[in-house]
Formats: structure tokens, C-alpha cells, sequence
């Protein structure tokens, strides 16, 4: 059986490598202006969001073996604590 999987909720810029093997992702207020559903987006936490998600990628071509783990709050080479407006 062949079913798509969606992860529709709870992606962040710490937990998101854990999520790139499904079939797409849904972002929603992680991307907004400090991280609330009905605010614009935050263009400087898309592109911190979209830097994890390169630096993982690159990582993964140059040790496709490597494990994957969860954060747990640790800092990965791909993933980085948001600096954002005003928080």
C-alpha cells in the first residue's frame, strides 16, 4: 500500500529533519510573527526555517548514514534558536 503522508501540525525549525521523509509538510504558525496563527509572516524565521532545512539536507548528502536523533533542546549543526522581531 502506497498512502502520502502529510504532517499537518507541531514543525519547527528544531524538529522539521525529522519530518523531510514524508510526502510534504504544513507550516503554519511557527512561520508567523512571534510564532502567533493570526500575525503576517516572519520573514527572518522563514529563512532561519528554510537555513535548517539546507544546512540538514547538505549534511545528509555528506553522511547519508548518519542517524537521525531528536533535538531534545541540543543544537545540531542544522538547526539554530530564532532571533526574531522583538522577541
Amino acid at each position: 500500500m502506497n498512502i502520502p503522508i502529510l504532517v499537518g501540525s507541531g514543525v519547527t525549525e528544531d524538529n522539521v529533519f525529522e519530518y523531510l521523509g514524508t510526502n510534504g509538510i504544513v507550516i503554519g504558525s511557527h512561520l508567523k510573527i512571534h510564532g502567533m496563527w493570526h500575525q503576517d509572516l516572519d520573514g527572518v524565521r522563514v529563512n532561519h526555517f528554510m537555513e535548517s532545512v539546507r544546512r540538514y539536507r547538505e549534511l545528509r548528502k555528506e553522511e547519508p548514514e548518519r542517524e537521525i536523533q531528536r533535538t531534545g533542546g541540543k543544537e545540531y549543526p542544522w538547526n539554530r534558536s530564532l532571533d526574531t522581531q522583538g522577541e
